[in-house]
Order: C-alpha cells, then sequence, then structure tokens
C-alpha cells in the first residue's frame, strides 16, 4: 500500500536549488519490505510526477524500521512541489512512527 506521508505538500516559493531528504520510520513486522520516495509534481499519487530517490529496506523482525531517503539536490521553479510517500507489503495496515525527528521531509534552498 502506498500513501503519502505528508497533507500538505512543500511547495516551492523561489526558483533555485533545493536539498531534500528525510525518512520514514515503520512500525515493527516481520513480513515484506518497506520504501520511502520523494516525488515531484506528484499530485498525491505514488507513481505520478518525476521519482527523485527511493529507498527500500527488508523487514524487521523486532524493531521498528527507519527507512532513510539518500539527500538529492534538484533545481525547482516557482509551484513546483515535494511529496514522501512510504509503501509497506506486511499484507495488513502498519502505522508509521511519528515524532520529532522521526519521520520527516526537509525541503531547503541551496542556492538559486
Amino acid at each position: 500500500a502506498m500513501h503519502s506521508m505528508i497533507s500538505t505538500p512543500g511547495i516551492t516559493g523561489m526558483d533555485g536549488k533545493y536539498e531534500i531528504a528525510g525518512q520514514v520510520q515503520f512500525a515493527s513486522n516481520s513480513t515484506g519490505y518497506r520504501a520511502v520516495s520523494v516525488r515531484l509534481n506528484a499530485a498525491g499519487s505514488g507513481s505520478g510526477g518525476t521519482l527523485l530517490a527511493q529507498t527500500n529496506v527488508d523487514a524487521s523482525s523486532t524493531t521498528v524500521v527507519s527507512v532513510p531517503l539518500p539527500a538529492v539536490e534538484v533545481d525547482l521553479s516557482v509551484g513546483d512541489y515535494i511529496e514522501a510517500f512510504g509503501q509497506q507489503n506486511s499484507g495488513g495496515a502498519l502505522n508509521t512512527v511519528v515524532g520529532s525527528g522521526i519521520s520527516f521531509l526537509r525541503v531547503k534552498l541551496t542556492g538559486t
């Protein structure tokens, strides 16, 4: 199941080079895999827009699984937006873990 991790996408307010990074932490479950992707102008779709980065990891049997996104730098234009998506295939619903620095998406202007 693919799920957008944010209710409001990160919308750029100016043209420039942006660094994008993030992480999603999934609750423990020993089945399947976990994946996190970040997409440009995806319109809420995990397969829409342009894929900028993705990380896949196998599930862990006894601990929560942190799935980091590698930092990427991209040129964005005014009005472009960034969305993070989490995916898992445990066979049932699986929570994400939230809190300061646990599950996050960072979009930082690094140059114009």
